[in-house]
């Protein structure tokens, strides 16, 4: 019975030797993992970003302003003498050759009765307004119609003072109209006025169509978009890769997955888009999202690269 109880006191002190052994090699490893976690979290952070390739391309900068197609020639017609409308022989929108009679005035006076004096018409066009009716009293100073030669179009237009500089004969634009949206039609400055007005600080300016378009009418309301500068063959990135540091504008170029902050040079800005005049070349991968969290040297996940879940080709 002795013996036996030595035994068991034996195995309970080998049994308790190994718990022992087991909880101190469990807090060991925990240590191990735990020092390990620590190194992880202690080493570089790697930021989240996307990015394009800077490349060649054109900025044309622009400016928006509205305007009015009105015909190229555009004469009031008056009579040579005055009195009253007594015959109006054309109707709005009648075609009418020069030389051709477009009204009648009777110079009679009481007691006193003359011959009618023809009114013609003076250029061949379209009567575009005939803004007296019969019997209306009419003096030498009172147009009878309007006649204009509606297979030339223009648009008269006002150009802020600020943009005077930069705009000349020739100068193209595009001009929409609400009948047709989406379609652009071409025209170039063939007018500039040689003042500015002092009440609205604006300069007079006449555009024509590159082409005859049979499909627009006098009176349309232009919408017209003038190109102010235009810049070929240059370096263009998104806008938004350009941060300031230290008064400064930088670009992250990404090189082996690590980001070096490189000063540029910024010229024009259109649309989104940014001239790059020093600092980058063509075809270098940008951070376009995700810059303004890192610094020289920081370390990079492109989400985009071609090739990579969610990336474009």
């Amino acid at each position: 019975m002795r013996k036996k109880n030595k035994i068991i006191l034996a195995a309970a002190g080998i049994i308790t030797i190994l718990a022992l052994v087991a909880i101190s090699v469990y807090f060991r490893l925990n240590a191990e993992s735990r020092q390990t976690q620590a190194r992880g979290r202690g080493g570089p952070t790697i930021f989240a970003v996307e990015s394009a390739r800077s490349q060649k391309g054109e900025l044309a900068d622009h400016i928006r302003i509205n305007g009015n197609v009105m015909p190229v020639r555009n004469i009031d017609i008056f009579p040579d003498i005055a009195g009253k409308l007594s015959r109006l022989p054309v109707a709005l929108g009648d075609r009418v050759t020069a030389g051709q009679v477009i009204a009648e005035i009777d110079p009679s006076r009481p007691g006193l009765s003359f011959a009618l004096s023809p009114v013609r018409s003076t250029i061949t066009g379209t009567v575009t307004s005939l803004p007296h009716e019969v019997g209306a009293t009419i003096s030498l100073a009172t147009a009878v119609a309007t006649v204009g030669d509606l297979t030339r179009l223009q648009i008269r237009t006002e150009v802020p003072e600020a943009h005077v500089g930069n705009i000349g004969i020739g100068t193209r634009a595009n001009v929409s109209f609400v009948a047709w949206p989406g379609r652009i039609f071409t025209t170039r400055i063939v007018e500039i006025s040689p003042v500015v007005s002092n009440i609205t600080r604006t300069i007079s300016v006449r555009l024509e169509f590159d082409r005859i378009y049979p499909e627009l009418k006098a009176g349309m309301f232009a919408s017209i978009t003038m190109f102010t500068e235009t810049r070929s063959d240059i370096i263009i990135v998104p806008a938004a890769a350009a941060v300031i540091r230290e008064g400064g504008r930088f670009i992250f170029v990404i090189e082996d997955d690590k980001v070096i902050m490189t000063p540029v040079t910024i010229g024009l800005t259109v649309d989104g888009m940014t001239e790059i005049t020093s600092g980058i070349s063509e075809g270098v991968e940008i951070v376009v999202r995700g810059q303004n969290l890192l610094d020289d040297g920081a370390m990079v996940n492109v989400l985009n690269r071609p090739g990579t879940n969610g990336g474009s080709d």
